[in-house]
């Protein structure tokens, strides 16, 4: 499992989206201050490959951010030549429900409930989130565990970590596979009862029967063959002379001798009717020629904007321009001396109005100062009703406060009682539990030290032992059930007392978390309320100064009453005087206004007539404008006017004699149409049929005489080109008419012929009979089925022994290899049952373990420590061992690393499938050279590929490692990003500046 990137939202510290990739790194380091948030981040990947956290391997409530909701994880990951993504989410309710996705994007394969999602996760890793935490993430506290454990406690991380603790499960399915193979081999030596006790001898004599029966069928065969044969070729040589004779008869009849005369004579007609079409054809191109040319005339004069569509109208809108422009100029004029006198009149209005306006400045400036009063009365009192709204609201706010924090020191309370059932439920249980362990191991006691003899309880002296197989002896006893009964029911007392025992411990771990969930839940509301009555009380206004809440609200604000009344009764006064203002002010408006609205009467005379006259305008002079740019003039005037009528009248008769040239012209193209539409029907009717009925003809004779050709073996005649002239049709038909009078005398050649023949075949069939003894062909079906009867006898014989064969083959085979796997399944049990096979297992694991270890060590103290097999560390200086609780910090830090490298590479050799490795660790106890082989050590990890990821706060771990990924944490929670050159850089000049490096 190598990760490539990593989403997560809503876990502890993080409650915002975070996206880190890992697809380009290999040693990174993850570096922030205590508390930033690092170790979070192995909690969200251990999440989303286990569902759980790395104290509770099945639970992850616990992660979800204080203030969220929802937690939600994304990892994508690379495991078994496959890119795999896993999806995790969960509530604190149960809304929105619980998400458990886990999709391979190479080829789709979805799963979508959280058992299977753990289910695939573990069996693809190799590792179940027990092993996990003890190869692949190494939490902090648990990175010494393997150097200070107890061999006890050593051999049971061992077993964990490299799967023997799977033994058990395997000695389970070695008894089971023995019993059920035991069933089933039993099962085929019944099966192999059945079968031929030789099936290849039976199958060797079957073939002879059946080759000898098969051999006379097949000369019976061959003689019925022959003589059907015969017959069928008589037969047919029969049918072949009276197809020629037919044949020669159809020929016969669809003869057309003449057809190359009359095929002459049509080819005349035809030329001279093509003649007189081509003369009509060119006397039609030269007068559409004639007609062109005058079309071309008209469009151009069309083009011009002077054709017969543009030129009636022009002229008529010109002659009405003409009527009406001497009018229109002397209105005009009109117009323009009465909007002079009109100008006058406003300006006089105008300086009228501007003197209104200085006293209305005066009186907006007396009304202004009543408006500020007023909204300073406004004011005034809005003030007084807020702050009575907000000291009403702080009282209330202050009850809600007490009751929230009664609730907290109840939920406290009920922690501490929780607490204490735990630690005695815990001590409990803990005794419990031994004393159901110590009665499981009396049991197995009692069980395996007569384990022979139980399993001959139900046989009598002088049957065979069946573990042994020899007799029983004659004094043979069963051992008694006393002893294994009292040892179960031992047992089953102890586990009841410590199931019972673990219900309460789980009662008040459940109790305890309920109570802690309303301190967590509470508290922020405390705080919360507690904010939001100070945020109110400082809402406030200044001149109450202090606040008694205990006293009622309108004895609180009674300063701000006082002051509102002050103000109201000014305000009075200065409304008075700015109305009398405004009223005079408005006597004057009201003239100044009539004044206007007279102007604007005079106004609105002055545009309907000047509107009058543009649509006057526009309806004469104005439509000169839509006419073609050769019909315009600028400026317009009378003069122009007519001359332009002159010019336009000198078109009008060009133009009518183009147009009578046109339509004499069309006329003739009609009539030449007309003649040209009859020398068309002539030739249809005098020509076309009668030449496409007499070509029909001729190809239904070529096709017959292509039938006799195939029948009598003779070259067909060649058939008629589509594209042929008719001229060349005639020297065809000649060459056809030749061609069918030697078809004719063939086909009654080929009659004779196969008549003459179709004797022959009768003697031949004659021949046949008399040779196989036989009266008629009908008895050969008779002989052939009595042959073929004895062969599916033989054949059927045959058939089952070599069905039989492999399947007896097949299953001496099977119980010959089945039965020492069985005895072997049998010897496995026991020898597994015994115990003593996963200690020599541990013990030579743990050999391997201490070899991988000590080169880590090696290679990271330059020769200097090595493991010894009991685990103690070997000085090379002194050549003495030392027990691992002597070494100094940093020497203590790189003898763990060692092993947990060395645990590592062993999972990885077990079957673990785990590209990763995280260390959450502190690495302050090194130096810097020691440092720096520690460092070095765990890049050779990456080297096949492994994410290798450092947990610290130290600079200097950040600073020796490439790749590094700094967590911040402020008000908003924490954030990971990798850090950039000037980053890192930084990170150096602080160790610089607090005298932190050389």
């Amino acid at each position: 499992m190598r990760p490539l990137s990593l989403s997560l939202r809503g876990l502890r510290s993080y409650l915002a989206e975070q996206e880190i990739d890992f697809s380009s790194v290999g040693l990174i380091a993850i570096h922030g201050d205590t508390g930033a948030g690092k170790s979070s981040l192995l909690e969200a990947l251990y999440f989303a490959l286990y569902g759980g956290s790395t104290w509770d391997g099945r639970n992850a409530s616990e992660l979800i951010a204080d203030g969220a909701a929802t937690m939600r994880v994304r990892l994508t990951f690379r495991c078994a030549d496959k890119t795999w993504q896993v999806t995790r989410t969960i509530s604190r309710s149960s809304s929105p429900p619980s998400r458990h996705e886990l999709l391979c994007l190479d080829d789709g394969t979805r799963h979508d409930s959280r058992t299977e999602v753990n289910t695939v996760i573990e069996k693809m890793i190799g590792l179940d989130y027990r092993a996990f935490l003890k190869t692949v993430i190494l939490p902090q506290g648990r990175f010494q565990a393997l150097l200070y454990a107890t061999p006890k406690d050593r051999t049971e991380i061992l077993k964990s970590v490299l799967g023997l603790d799977q033994l058990d499960t395997i000695r389970n399915t070695a008894q089971i596979s023995h019993e059920r193979l035991h069933h089933l081999l039993t099962q085929r030596i019944i099966e192999r009862q059945k079968l031929l006790d030789d099936p290849p001898a039976a199958a060797a004599a079957a073939t002879r029967r059946l080759h000898d029966a098969g051999q006379r069928e097949a000369q019976f065969t061959d003689a019925r063959d022959t003589a059907r044969g015969a017959a069928a070729r008589r037969d047919g040589l029969l049918a072949r002379a009276t197809a020629a004779g037919r044949q020669e008869e159809l020929l016969q009849a669809a003869r057309q001798p003449t057809a190359a005369a009359v095929l002459g004579a049509l080819a005349s007609l035809e030329k001279e009717i093509r003649g007189e079409q081509k003369t009509c054809q060119d006397a039609t191109t030269e007068w559409q020629r004639r007609e062109g040319a005058l079309q071309d005339t008209v469009d151009e004069a069309e083009r011009q904007g002077r054709g017969p569509s543009i030129l009636p109208r022009a002229i008529a809108i010109v002659e009405t321009a003409r009527e009406q422009l001497p009018n229109i100029d002397t209105d005009r004029n009109r117009i323009e001396a009465a909007d002079l006198r009109l100008a006058e009149d406003r300006r006089v209005v105008d300086e009228h109005a501007a003197g209104l306006v200085e006293r209305a400045t005066v009186v907006g400036e007396a009304e202004e100062a009543a408006r500020s009063a007023a909204d300073s009365v406004a004011a005034s009192r809005e003030l007084v009703a807020s702050q009575l709204a907000v000291v009403a609201s702080a009282q209330s706010l202050r009850i809600a406060l007490h009751g929230t924090e009664s609730e907290v020191e109840g939920a406290r309370l009920r922690i501490k009682q929780a607490e204490a059932a735990m630690e005695e439920s815990a001590a409990q249980l803990g005794a419990a539990k031994e004393r159901q362990i110590a009665a499981d191991q009396v049991l197995e006691a009692v069980m395996r030290s007569n384990s022979a003899a139980h399993a001959a309880a139900a046989c009598q002296p002088g049957q065979p032992c069946p573990v042994c197989s020899r007799d029983l002896p004659i004094t043979f006893q069963p051992p008694p059930e006393r002893e294994v009964g009292e040892a179960r029911a031992v047992l089953a007392t102890a586990t009841a007392a410590a199931k019972e025992i673990e219900g309460r411990h789980g009662a008040a771990v459940l109790s305890r978390r309920n109570a802690i969930e309303d301190v967590e839940r509470l508290e922020p509301r405390a705080v919360a309320e507690r904010q939001k009555l100070a945020l109110v009380v400082d809402r406030l206004a200044p001149q109450l100064r202090a606040v008694d809440l205990d006293q009622p609200a309108d004895a609180v604000v009674l300063p701000l009453l006082t002051i509102c009344v002050a103000e109201e009764e000014g305000l009075e006064e200065q409304g008075k005087v700015a109305a009398a203002s405004r009223e005079s002010l408005a006597v004057e408006a009201a003239k100044v206004d009539q004044s206007r609205r007279a102007l604007a009467g005079r106004q609105d005379s002055l545009t309907a007539d000047r509107l009058a006259l543009d649509q006057r305008l526009r309806a004469s002079v104005g439509k000169l404008e839509e006419l073609p740019e050769l019909w315009r003039l600028d400026p317009v005037t009378v003069e122009g006017l007519d001359l332009l009528l002159g010019t336009a009248r000198e078109w009008e008769v060009e133009l009518k004699a183009v147009t009578d040239q046109l339509t004499a012209a069309r006329a003739q193209i009609g009539e030449l149409g007309d003649l040209q539409a009859r020398l068309d029907t002539r030739h249809l009717t005098e020509v076309e049929r009668p030449v496409t009925k007499l070509l029909h003809a001729l190809d239904e004779l070529v096709r017959r005489a292509s039938e006799t050709a195939l029948l009598v073996g003779h070259q067909p005649p060649p058939p008629r080109s589509p594209d042929d002239e008719l001229p060349t049709s005639v020297t065809w038909a000649a060459a056809l008419e030749d061609t069918v009078a030697v078809l004719l005398r063939a086909a009654r050649d080929e009659a004779a012929t196969a008549t003459s023949q179709a004797r022959q075949a009768d003697d031949e069939i004659t021949e046949v009979l008399s040779a196989a003894g036989v009266d008629a062909m009908e008895q050969f079906d008779r002989l052939i089925i009595e042959a073929a009867a004895a062969a599916m006898v033989a054949q059927t014989d045959l058939d089952r022994a070599e069905r039989e064969t492999p399947i007896a083959s097949d299953l001496d085979r099977r119980i010959e290899a089945a039965t020492p796997l069985v005895d072997a399944l049998r010897e496995l049990s026991t020898l597994l049952a015994a115990g003593r096979f996963q200690a020599a297992v541990v013990a030579r694991r743990q050999r391997a373990l201490l070899g991988l270890a000590t080169d880590q060590l090696l290679a990271m103290t330059a020769g200097r420590f090595a493991f010894s097999p009991d685990f103690r560390i070997i000085d090379r200086h002194t050549s003495q061992p030392r027990d691992g609780r002597t070494l100094s910090g940093g020497e203590t830090f790189l003898a763990s690393l060692a092993l947990a490298l060395a645990v590592v590479d062993l999972a990885g050799r077990a079957g673990g499938r785990a590209d990763a490795l995280l260390l959450d660790e502190g690495f302050g106890s090194l130096d810097a050279d020691t440092l720096a082989e520690a460092l070095a050590a765990l890049s050779r990890q990456t080297l096949g590929g492994r994410l290798v990821a450092v947990i610290s706060h130290m600079r200097a771990v950040a600073e020796n490692i490439g790749d590094v990924l700094l967590v911040t944490r402020d008000e908003s929670g924490s954030q990971a990003h990798w850090a950039s050159m000037l980053e890192r850089g930084r990170l150096v000049d602080e160790d610089l500046d607090g005298g932190l490096l050389p």
